[in-house]
């Protein structure tokens, strides 16, 4: 799903899922399957020398 749709839809999703989202961390609910992501290193545009770490960056898919 794009993140402009969600941004799009933020009136509506808000008053849904934030009760849900809220409740699972008064309660300490944490689905295991959420704490698995794949991370892919990119590289920054106009960066100089990209051997060097500060020219990627981590994004967690």
């Amino acid at each position: 799903i794009p993140n402009n749709l969600f941004k799009a839809c933020l009136s509506l999703l808000i008053p849904r899922l934030g009760p849900i989202y809220q409740a699972m961390y008064n309660l300490r609910i944490h689905p295991e399957n959420w704490a698995l992501n794949d991370t892919i290193i990119l590289k920054k545009l106009g960066q100089a020398n990209y051997r060097q770490p500060s020219a990627m960056q981590p994004v967690a898919v």
